[in-house]
């Protein structure tokens, strides 16, 4: 027999009893005086509930035949009489959840109780002395006797009643074995007694000839196979309720968004059950759920498109995969794909680039086109382009700063900006990066070094050149109403499109004409002549940009003092700095020439184009030249020296002014934008000992385009934008920060925008600054009140509307001069205007070309000449015998009464003259020279269709409605009927 102390391990090693019945079982087992087998173990289980009675018989057969116990003959494994009666006398103590002497559920009564309760033990009752006849069975086999199984199983009668032990009816194979060698409980009854004590007679038992013919073995293994299929049955229908709550309880966690509850029940499902019905949206949703965790509770996009490509390869094939993920995927994919393109974006990186589009692969593999979310996916390719252009950028970038450096190194400073500048052609947002500024320093400080001072002399042409006519007449109108307080000596200077002006100020007379080969346009104010100072009857300065000279003209007669051929062209003005005036020109060239001489010592080679001008400190001691692009050069005034270069990072063409000096500051105005202009401002003293003197202090944003010189008045500064808006600022002397403070705003009262050949690209507007009284020109001439209480600027007075302003205004005390051009009429208008005058001090037309040729009168000698502004000269012919100017007319048409340039000229007889401006005219302008109302109007039926001509004594008028008209002229009276010819209805003629 197997030792008690081997079967509780057996058990244990099973894992068939709780631990704590295992330890039970074990201090049981070490009682001192009450020794336990391992039978009246295993039946004190069995009759607890905890082991079958099959399962007790086999582990202990088992374990009797791993111990490899002989058992005597006749001794049997399950004395189940002997080991119940060693239970009732040795007991095993209850468990700890056991009610001492109460009997536990489906737990036997020992037999002992039984026995006490029998009045007498059983014997065995005698057979008949002759047994009923039954059908002869097999013999049995040799050496084989009857089993206690059969023995027990007997009915009462066949060998006397015998008592059922507690295992009773059970059998394996291994008791069958047991029972051929003698031993266990199914030994043969020959080996056994029977009766009490064993007294009695043995029965000799007739053998079967097949053991299975046995109706016990045959209703039992029946039976067994029922239970087989009762129990799959069971298991099936208990597995599938369990399938079912596992499967409820992850998709409760799914819902809720646990995901990674969700996920390990969703596994343990899997695992428990993998046939479920519910298997395949099992597997869908444990990989959703992985999804979601990794985008919206995580930003590691790339991991996020790692944990898609795992989870799409293993559900993609399931059967609920179309129901199921694909309506979460539009979401989800889209959103890594939109993840990745950020971090691509900040980070610039390739990898993360190629990833995103990886990404976008998924989206288009697995979402339906129809669910695709088409805005957000353009958005992301667009940023997924923008991100490479970035990325190629950045590599552009470095590739051009290297090539900057070589190109330095080879002194070729051109070269490098080049590269600069085809850099910022393909990625202009790299025009403020910090690596390419740096570099961009180090060529200005290598243009720095290419300076140079060039000794040239070149002397001025002192000699006028001669002149290809013999007289000139100059042919104006001139209305002057009184003079300008204030104006006497000084000279206005005056730019048309073939020749300059001086102009009494105080009277507005044409003091001489000079031809010049240039033409103003509205847009650029170019080259008017400039007077060299403010004082009275002071030269000027103009320039002839056909033949690239600079000429020093005196203001009173237009004679020329010197004349200096440049060579080259130039767009910048002259500027004049004490007895020198410099000029920039498109080369690099920066000629300094002597004022009183017109000779030029040489000149400055400056490594940039120059467009603009130079400025003077108010020292007198150094001139600022900003160049093409990027630099402020500071140069000295005494010797061109090189002192500074300061990097603005203008582009080429975007300042179009030239700086201007305001106290201890220079402002440089850059039209760095389609709509918008910045000031910088720059501080001419170094702040410490030591320091570069110029450098940059603030940056001032406006609106419009900075095209005309901005004007300073005292610590005052004006500014005029082409979007018409104004600007006062005053230098503030604690704010060293930023020192240029606004003082007022407005808006320009005018915004006519003029389109003709005199001004195809614009209006200019130009202001002028003079104390506390602001006058901008542009279409009209507008005064305004500066009132800094307010912050405003308030107009006060408008003159000369429908114009277009040429050239910058020009003050001389408080009178104003305003050069302009008035819409629809030729020539040019000169106005004195003041700030208290609805009409000028006095206004000259300028300019105004002949409506026809000259008309001589053969008998008097005289000619009669006609404007297109209706001014009729009659002059002599003494007049042609020198230059002179003429600027009263004989007679001339009101400003009001001109519809608009006079285009024909008709002489009848009587010497009429007959006026048209041409096609449209509704009455015509007709001078009687006999007559003191020296007009007359001539009012036509129709408007005039063509141009009139004189015919038999009268004038033949063409008029649209097809009629051709002979009028007498001084009544106006119709000589004959018109002729018309046939016109269909609605129709003109053009004549």
């Amino acid at each position: 027999m197997i030792p008690a102390e081997e079967f509780v391990s057996v058990l244990e090693e099973k894992d068939l009893l709780s631990p704590e019945l295992v330890a039970h079982l074990r201090r049981q087992v070490a009682r001192p005086g009450n020794p336990i087998s391992a039978a009246l173990i295993a039946k004190w289980l069995v009759d607890r509930g905890h082991l079958s009675r099959l399962l007790a018989q086999r582990l202990l057969t088992q374990a009797e035949e791993s111990a490899e116990v002989v058992k005597p003959p006749g001794d049997s494994l399950f004395d189940w009489e002997k080991e119940a009666q060693a239970e009732e006398e040795l007991g095993l103590a209850p468990l700890d959840d056991e009610v001492p002497g109460a009997p536990s559920a489906g737990r036997k009564r020992p037999r002992s109780a039984e026995k006490s309760q029998e009045a007498t033990p059983s014997t065995p009752t005698r057979p008949p002395a002759k047994p009923p006849q039954k059908k002869p069975r097999a013999p049995a086999a040799p050496g084989a006797g009857g089993s206690l199984l059969e023995d027990e199983l007997s009915p009462p009668g066949a060998g006397g009643l015998v008592r059922m032990g507690p295992l009773d009816g059970l059998t394996d194979g291994s008791s069958l074995a047991a029972s051929e060698t003698g031993a266990g409980p199914l030994a043969p009854m020959g080996t056994r007694k029977r009766g009490l004590f064993g007294l009695g007679g043995r029965r000799r038992r007739r053998r079967r000839d097949n053991v299975w013919d046995s109706p016990l073995l045959l209703i039992g293994g029946g039976t067994l196979l029922f239970l087989v299929i009762l129990g799959a049955v069971l298991y099936w229908a208990l597995n599938r309720q369990t399938g079912d709550e596992t499967l409820k309880v992850a998709e409760d966690f799914y819902r809720d968004g646990s995901y990674t509850k969700a996920i390990a029940q969703y596994t343990e499902y899997l695992e428990d059950f993998p046939n479920h019905e519910g298997a395949s949206l099992a597997r869908v949703r444990r990989g959703l759920a992985r999804l979601r965790q990794s985008t919206d509770y995580a930003s590691d996009w790339p991991k996020a498109l790692e944990v898609a490509n795992e989870v799409l390869a293993e559900i993609a094939g399931e059967e609920d995969f179309s129901t199921e993920a694909r309506p979460e995927l539009v979401a989800m994919l889209p959103k890594i794909a939109q993840g990745l393109a950020d971090r691509a974006r900040a980070d610039l990186d390739a990898t993360l680039v190629a990833k995103c589009e990886e990404s976008l692969v998924l989206v288009n593999k697995y979402v339906p086109a129809s669910s695709r979310p088409v805005t957000k996916l353009a958005d992301i390719e667009a940023l997924l382009a923008l991100t490479k252009r970035e990325i190629a950028r950045g590599q552009q970038l470095e590739r051009t700063i290297a090539e900057m450096k070589k190109a330095v190194e080879e002194d070729n400073t051109a070269k490098a900006y080049q590269w600069r500048d085809d850099l910022l052609r393909a990625y202009p947002s790299l025009v403020d990066n910090e690596k390419l500024t740096e570099q961009v320093l180090e060529v200005s400080r290598a243009e720095l070094k290419g300076i140079k001072v060039v000794e040239e002399p070149k002397k001025a042409e002192a000699a006028e050149a001669p002149a290809m006519t013999l007289a000139a007449v100059v042919l104006a109108r001139r209305h002057t109403e009184s003079a300008p307080p204030g104006a006497e000596g000084h000279v206005v200077f005056a730019l048309t499109r073939w020749a300059a002006y001086g102009l009494n100020a105080a009277s507005g007379e044409i003091l001489w004409r000079r031809p010049v080969r240039f033409a103003t346009t509205g847009q650029s104010p170019s080259f008017p002549p400039t007077a060299i100072s403010e004082t009275a009857a002071s030269d000027a300065i103009m320039v002839d940009a056909e033949r690239n000279e600079v000429l020093r003209v005196e203001a009173a007669t237009g004679g020329a003092r010197w004349k200096f051929a440049v060579g080259e062209r130039f767009d910048a003005h002259p500027v004049v700095a004490d007895t020198r005036l410099l000029v920039a020109t498109r080369s690099g060239r920066l000629f300094s020439i002597d004022l009183e001489t017109g000779n030029s010592s040489g000149y400055i080679q400056l490594p940039q184009e120059l467009r603009v001008g130079p400025t003077v400190d108010l020292r007198r001691s150094t001139m600022y030249q900003v160049a093409e692009h990027s630099n402020l050069f500071v140069l000295s005034l005494a010797d061109g020296e090189p002192k500074q270069v300061v990097y603005l990072g203008h582009a080429p063409g975007s300042v179009t002014v030239a700086p201007v000096v305001v106290n201890r500051y220079l402002v440089v105005a850059e039209n760095d934008g389609v709509e918008h202009a910045t000031l910088r401002v720059l501080s001419l003293e170094a702040e410490e000992e030591g320091q570069p003197p110029v450098r940059l202090v603030q940056d001032v944003r406006l609106k419009g385009h900075v095209d005309a010189p901005p004007q300073v008045s005292g610590v005052r500064m004006l500014v005029a934008t082409d979007q018409g808006e104004l600007y006062v600022f005053e230098i503030s002397g604690t704010d060293l920060e930023n020192p240029l403070a606004p003082v007022a705003d407005g808006k320009a009262s005018s915004q006519e925008s003029l389109a003709d050949e005199d001004s195809p690209e614009g209006l200019v507007r130009f202001p002028l600054l003079e104390g506390s009284q602001v006058w901008i020109a542009d279409s009209q001439l507008t005064r305004y009140d500066l009132q800094p209480s307010q912050a405003r600027l308030q107009p006060r007075a408008v003159q000369n509307e429908k114009s277009a302003t040429l050239q910058p205004l020009l003050a001389v005390g408080q009178t104003v001069f305003h050069v302009r051009r008035k819409v629809g009429l030729p020539g040019v208008l000169v106005s004195a205007v003041g700030p208290d005058q609805k009409e000028p001090y006095w206004e000259t037309h300028l300019a105004a070309p002949l409506a026809t040729e000259p008309m001589v009168d053969a008998d008097s000698g005289q000619i009669t000449a006609v404007t297109s502004i209706g001014a009729i000269f009659h002059l002599k012919t003494e007049s042609f015998e020198r230059e002179t100017a003429h600027d009263q007319p004989t007679v001339a048409l009101k400003p009001a009464e001109i519809r608009g340039p006079v285009t024909d000229v008709v002489q009848l007889k009587d010497r009429l003259l007959v006026m048209a401006s041409g096609t449209g005219a509704e009455q015509l302008p007709v001078f009687d020279p006999q007559e003191s109302e020296r007009f007359r109007w001539l009012f036509l039926p129709d408007p005039l269709a063509g141009h009139p001509i004189a015919f038999s004594g009268g004038l033949l008028a063409p008029c649209e409605a097809g009629q051709v008209f002979l009028f007498e002229p001084r009544s106006g009276d119709k000589l004959t009927e018109p002729f018309q010819p046939t016109l269909a209805s609605g129709a003109t003629v053009g004549w």
